[in-house]
Formats: C-alpha cells, sequence, structure tokens
C-alpha cells in the first residue's frame, strides 16, 4: 500500500538520514535569567560565605550589608557578579566587611586585553581599622599605631637586646608637618615588637600607586586621607612579622598585588556619567542613577530602570584574560 506523501521538514530528513540528534534544531528551553539582587539573595550565596563569616556576624547580616554597599556606590551593580562575591570572599577572609569602617567595595576600570576596552571590575580593600581588627582576632596583643610630626617627642631604641619606644603625641588636630608612621604589638611572651616608616618610603609607596583618572593624577585617600593611608601601609608592613593563617596571607597578597601591579583607572563612587568613551559594562547596563548618600532601611528590589543587569544563572562562565588590577581605600 503505498503511503500518503506528506510535509517532510528539515528535522525530519535528519532524522531519516540516522543523523546525530544533536545535529538537530530542536527548540531550547530558556535559559531563566536572574538579577544582582536575586544573585545576592539567594540560598546559594548565602551557603558560600557562611564559612566565612562565623564568629563575625550571621550571614543574613553579612548579605545586608553587602547588599546596602552595592546600593550606595551604583557602579557596582555594573560589575560582573563574579568579581563581587569574590572580593566579599578575600574582605570576610581579612575578618573585614564592606561596611564603609572596617572595608569597603570599590569598581574599577581595567583593561581587558582580548578586546582593548576597559571593563567594570570589583576590587577589596581594607581599612586600617579593618586590618588591626584581623590583627587582634589573630592573636597580636596591645596594636597601636601612630603618625609622628614634628615636633613631637619620639624614641625607637634597641637596649640590651630589648626593644623600647615612646611617643608624645600633640592633639588630634595638630596639622604640623608628618615625620612617619609605626605601629607596634607585643607576643605571647610579652616582648614588644615595632615597625616604623618614614614619610619618604611612605611617599614611595604612594608613588607606585597605580590608582590614577585619566590624566594619570593619583587619586583617591592618598590624596584626601594621606594620614590613614600611611597608617595602613605600617600596618601593612608590621603584618609580614606576625603568625597569621596562609589563607590571610594570600589574601592580603591578593589586595596588594591589585593595588600596585597592572593597569588601572580609579572610579570614584561619585562619577555618575556612565562609563566613558570605549568602556563597557559587563552586561551593556544604563549608567547608573544619581548616587545616594542614605542608604535604604530596607532591601528593597531593584528598579528594572535603574538597573538592567540580567544574567544566565548562578553559573558565571570564566572570565576574559584581563590586566592585574590595582585599588585604593575609600
Amino acid at each position: 500500500m503505498a503511503l500518503t506523501p506528506g510535509l517532510v521538514t528539515l528535522n525530519h530528513a535528519k532524522i531519516m538520514s540516522n543523523e546525530s540528534t544533536d545535529k538537530l534544531d530542536l527548540p531550547q528551553a530558556p535559559v531563566p535569567k536572574k538579577t544582582l539582587y536575586e544573585i545576592v539573595m539567594s540560598e546559594d550565596v548565602k551557603t558560600h560565605i557562611t564559612q566565612f563569616v562565623e564568629g563575625m556576624m550571621t550571614p543574613e547580616r553579612c548579605i545586608s550589608i553587602f547588599w546596602n554597599c552595592c546600593q550606595k556606590t551604583p557602579l557596582l551593580q555594573q560589575c560582573a557578579p563574579i568579581t563581587l562575591i569574590s572580593s566579599l570572599k578575600n574582605l570576610l577572609l581579612m575578618r573585614c566587611e564592606p561596611d564603609g569602617i572596617h572595608g569597603y567595595l570599590v569598581p574599577f576600570w581595567v583593561n581587558d586585553k582580548r578586546t582593548g576596552n576597559s571593563i567594570l571590575t570589583c576590587a577589596p580593600v581594607p581599612s586600617a581599622r579593618g586590618l588591626m581588627r584581623m590583627a587582634r582576632s589573630n592573636g597580636v596583643t596591645n596594636l597601636n599605631i601612630g603618625i609622628v610630626r614634628e615636633g613631637e617627642p619620639f624614641s625607637w631604641r634597641l637596649d640590651d637586646g630589648k626593644f623600647t619606644m615612646g611617643h608624645i603625641p600633640g592633639w588630634g588636630d595638630n596639622e604640623d608637618p608628618i615625620r612617619g608612621f609605626y605601629c607596634t604589638w607585643t607576643d605571647k611572651d610579652s616582648y614588644l615588637h615595632g615597625e616604623r616608616m618614614s614619610l619618604k618610603a611612605v611617599e614611595e609607596i604612594k608613588g607606585r600607586s597605580k590608582s590614577k583618572n585619566k590624566k594619570g593624577e593619583i587619586v583617591g585617600p592618598w590624596v584626601t586621607d594621606f594620614g590613614q593611608m600611611g597608617l595602613k601601609t605600617v600596618i601593612k608592613r608590621a603584618s609580614k612579622q606576625w603568625d597569621l593563617p596562609l589563607v590571610i596571607q594570600a589574601a592580603m597578597q591578593a589586595a596588594d598585588d591589585q593595588e600596585f601591579e597592572g593597569n588601572m583607572r580609579n572610579v570614584t563612587p561619585e562619577k555618575t556619567d556612565g562609563p566613558a568613551e570605549g568602556e563597557t559594562p559587563w552586561n551593556n547596563a544604563p549608567a547608573p542613577e544619581a548616587f545616594q548618600n542614605d542608604q535604604p532601611e530596607a532591601l528593597p528590589e531593584p528598579k528594572p530602570e535603574g538597573q538592567d543587569d540580567l544574567i544566565p544563572g548562578l553559573k558565571m562562565p570564566a572570565p576574559k584574560e584581563t590586566a592585574t588590577v590595582n585599588m585604593e581605600d575609600y
């Protein structure tokens, strides 16, 4: 009995020819997309950071602080979520959180070697106060830091193999020229140890900073808060003598590598005019809303018109090879 001829599609022809089914033009299920808010509030992120916040705070509080940080600095919402989560992890390893007191998450433009364009990324920045808390939580006792100014009595010497120092600081509003910075602490046997850096040594560190604007000028706290940056620098120098866990040493080294190596351009939180020519956010997101000084009391769902950073799922593709970045403390 003859078969009635019917409509034969391209897929039918492939099936009849025993061709591999993975080459068939079969309809694909749409990949669900998530907003940055949904990713941050997901159980996967909560589970991931639980091990890092033990003894500091609850995972819920950490996520709340993290999202408020993203709301306060809109450019962070244009960074790839994988860089945001990675930066948060590094901060937590150093016993800091992005609360603007112990640590910060700072957006930066970095060069993409493959495309030649600049892309937004996020860098973790611990503060001097955050580093001090990290040190104390790891057994460093009687930790003190200070700025030595002209006219202030200061001694730093070794007597019979025992280190001693003395400093009589002026009032907090003293604006006399800075001579240097120091950090002292005691070990488990109550012996005093210390690290000091002259103004010239700190200025040399400042000169190595890659946090510059388009004109090549150093920007950020090295200009606005030089004293605090000097204190943070001497703490980092002193930390090389501390018995810190390897994970903390690795996190601090990664932060230093970002700060003093590679090509980058600082993006201050006040920048609200969107990417410059040739600079593209990872998701082609529109320019963020005006910078908000007041943090929201709750954690609202981001408005579609304020953020358009839908991405496929939680698993991000492997990042492109980029230049090593450097960052500053805000």
